[in-house]
């Protein structure tokens, strides 16, 4: 984003100190200054300087570019969609290694053919949430533990799955919760062969992670998994 008259504030995603912010000096002056390497999506490497929370990039290089995103909309919606979920859910300041590296490889999915679509997204949620240490129960109940069965019901505060018995929430089929389970333990690069929840939950267990909407949510095509609209 923007900053001042000339500069640019980056947020990336860093194995060792999670979410940071830095500030790219002239950046917006000079087209040359730092030749795109900030752009959505790329892997650098850098160097800044400074005290405080905005150091100033000193140094930077391009260590990986995503191509087919940068002339391909569903990609390059596929791409804001990943960077925005786990960059989100990771520590200020603090070690992400495994949201890192799952970001790393998101990028490769991204990439990669067939294109990612509403299977890879609930595997890229679930994991998500999962590094994070906010992963929801799916195929156990988060009140009583016992293995989940119809009817059941999803209460986000509660933890994920509940048996209707155990409490209220919205109405969720068993089937969809033990999918959803499966893609969490599936490698990202292999998801994309698998069948999608008739429901996903996982949008709105992100969202209310992050007390917002996720910015990237509008620009998906859904087709047969949909998240209804929280609140």
């Amino acid at each position: 984003m923007d900053l001042g008259e000339s500069d640019r504030l980056v947020r990336l995603l860093t194995p060792d100190q999670g979410r940071v912010a830095v500030v790219a000096r002239q950046a917006r002056a000079s087209r040359r200054r730092f030749a795109g390497a900030f752009e959505l999506g790329n892997t650098v490497r850098y160097q800044a300087r400074g005290r405080g929370d905005l150091p100033a990039v000193t140094e930077v290089d391009l260590v990986r570019v995503p191509i087919r995103a940068r002339d391909d909309l569903d990609r390059l919606a596929h791409l804001a969609f990943g960077c925005e979920v786990v960059a989100g859910l990771a520590p200020e300041h603090l070690p992400a290694e495994r949201l890192y590296g799952l970001l790393s490889v998101w990028l490769e999915v991204v990439e990669a053919d067939p294109p990612p679509g509403a299977a890879a997204r609930c595997a890229l949620e679930a994991k998500a949430l999962t590094f994070a240490g906010v992963g929801p129960r799916l195929v156990t109940c988060a009140r009583c533990g016992e293995a989940m069965d119809d009817p059941a019901i999803w209460n986000e505060a509660e933890g994920g799955a509940l048996h209707s018995r155990c409490g209220g929430g919205r109405d969720v089929a068993t089937e969809d919760l033990r999918v959803l389970e499966a893609l969490r333990r599936t490698p990202l690069l292999d998801a994309c062969g698998h069948a999608p929840p008739r429901l996903s939950v996982l949008t709105d267990a992100v969202e209310a992670q992050l007390g917002r909407r996720l910015a990237s949510r509008g620009l998906l095509t859904w087709g047969t998994t949909v998240s209804p609209a929280a609140g």
